[in-house]
């Protein structure tokens, strides 16, 4: 895979050892039990939703009531597919052991890891491979240095110092410290020095070449492949934040998937924290006075099995599902905290799973030649067929050993921003028995420079945890939101009980 390209640098001695992997682990947390029972409402059980409520459960122990409402399956975004009779990840597919929180909970629970394979990649320009890695690790890193020079050293280098600064997040929730917003959040992380928040708010494209002063053919080749492959985005248009998250999921040492499907891991959250799940779609939250007019509450109206639902009295509401693409009305509020975000668009992207042979011709390679299980591609001009990237997609039910051991590939992800025809497999496949398609039209944020972040309030005792996906989106981003947000409630919570 793509990420080959930073574990065949780590192997070259006194550079390896240079980019450690983070050894944290979960920090105990504190409980902070309230003197009155309180009800809490969340609205979304993917990976945000479930770790809100596990981490509110960990906050406030006995002391809250947990309901989550959801539409359509645990884990939302988090979701495998079968095809031609084995089970395959279909959205959030990789998870990075320097990620404090999956990485917890994913122990927590008892799930095994699968780590990624170290597949051959190449670059495809839309007429031909740029690049294209061998099986000689030697061979791979001097076909590297020759054609992007030392700005392959420049990238490790950034990337070890990005991470470095972005785990100061979890010191700063161990401590309770809350967020009432990401511009806030971005700020205090990298030592207060704003570093963060100003990626947020220039291109990539513009970071990388002008900042940073990184080769052209290097950014518009490589790092390009890498953001399109991660956000299906191109390096102009997302932020450098965005575009920085995409280089720290290079790390082929680092990166696995958890064996059985990653939805286990929303699905095992919900479980343990003892909340009352609702396959309901929420329809309205309203801000109304509790009859002893003490503090304010709300009320959720919800379809529940085709069964229109009334809940009173909430005394928070967590929201945990895309509010951009979301029809749920607010009444009684002063929505100014999200009338900017319904303006804001999420990004579409198809996931296009196929059992087949890729066509070597398609790629303006020899018709015996072997490809590589992932190809990345260039901003290509006029393509034959418009696509992000193509990479080999291992059964959820193979452990690292087993997925090694597959010599050819069976089933290919094609990430497209819309469903590929029927002629456009037949040009990029020399043949396939199956196929399916996922399209997430919710996928991630559709990014724009600057970026506007939002709010984690939308009012008091109502909070957002979605907001953190405009600094960038990923599963564990979606927990770091989570915690944020369990600790502003728990605030608030507490200001009640006083």
């Amino acid at each position: 895979m793509l990420w080959i390209i930073l574990s065949i640098l780590r192997s070259i001695p006194l550079v390896g050892s240079f980019f450690s992997e983070n050894d944290q682990s979960l920090y105990p947390v504190v409980q902070r039990l309230l003197k009155k029972t309180r009800k809490i409402a969340i609205i979304g059980y993917g990976v945000g939703g479930a770790s809100t409520a596990y981490f509110l459960r960990e906050l406030l122990g006995s002391s809250v009531e947990l309901h989550v409402f959801g539409d359509g399956e645990v884990g939302g975004r988090a979701k495998v597919v079968e095809l031609a009779g084995k089970k395959y990840e279909a959205g959030a597919v990789i998870c990075n052991k320097k990620s404090l929180y999956m990485g917890a909970l994913t122990k927590k629970f008892g799930l095994k890891k699968a780590m990624v394979p170290d597949d051959k990649f190449a670059i495809f320009d839309g007429i031909h491979f740029v690049f294209q890695s061998t099986a000689s690790t030697l061979v791979t890193t001097l076909t590297l240095l020759w054609r992007y020079g030392f700005g392959i050293f420049k990238m490790l280098s950034y990337m070890h110092k990005q991470w470095r600064n972005f785990t100061g997040i979890y010191d700063m929730q161990r401590k309770g410290e809350t967020f009432t917003d990401p511009a806030v959040m971005t700020k205090a992380m990298a030592m207060g020095n704003d570093s963060f928040y100003h990626l947020t708010q220039i291109s990539a494209d513009e970071h990388f070449l002008k900042e940073l002063g990184w080769g052209s053919k290097m950014v518009n080749e490589l790092v390009s492949g890498i953001c399109r492959n991660i956000y299906s985005q191109n390096i102009s248009d997302i932020t450098a934040m965005v575009g920085a998250v995409s280089i720290a999921g290079a790390e082929a040492e680092n990166l696995y998937t958890i064996v059985g499907g990653n939805f286990q891991v929303p699905m095992k959250a919900l479980e343990t924290s003892a909340v009352e799940v609702h396959n309901a779609r929420v329809t309205k939250v309203s801000r109304v006075v509790t009859p002893d007019k003490t503090s304010p509450s709300f009320v959720l109206n919800y379809t529940e099995d085709e069964v229109v639902g009334q809940s009173e009295y909430w005394d928070a509401v967590i929201v945990a599902c895309p509010l951009e693409t979301s029809d749920i009305e607010f009444v009684g509020f002063d929505t100014d905290n999200w009338s900017s975000i319904k303006k804001l668009k999420f990004h579409r992207t198809v996931a296009n799973l196929v059992h087949g042979k890729l066509n070597p011709k398609f790629f303006g390679a020899g018709e015996h030649k072997a490809l590589p299980q992932v190809i990345l591609t260039t901003q290509m001009k006029n393509p034959p067929v418009d696509f992000q990237t193509i990479h080999v997609q291992y059964p959820v039910s193979l452990n690292a050993q087993e997925a090694a051991t597959i010599d050819t590939a069976q089933v290919y992800r094609v990430a497209s921003s819309e469903p590929l025809t029927e002629d456009q497999l037949n040009l990029i496949f020399s043949e396939y028995t199956d196929h399916t398609v996922v399209d997430w039209t919710n996928a991630y944020p559709e990014y724009n420079v600057p970026e506007n972040l939002g709010s984690f309030v939308l009012s008091d005792g109502v909070y957002y945890v979605n907001c953190i996906e405009h600094i960038s989106s990923a599963m564990e981003m979606s927990c770091i939101g989570a915690k944020n947000v369990s600790l502003l409630a728990t605030d608030y919570l507490h200001k009640q009980d006083q």
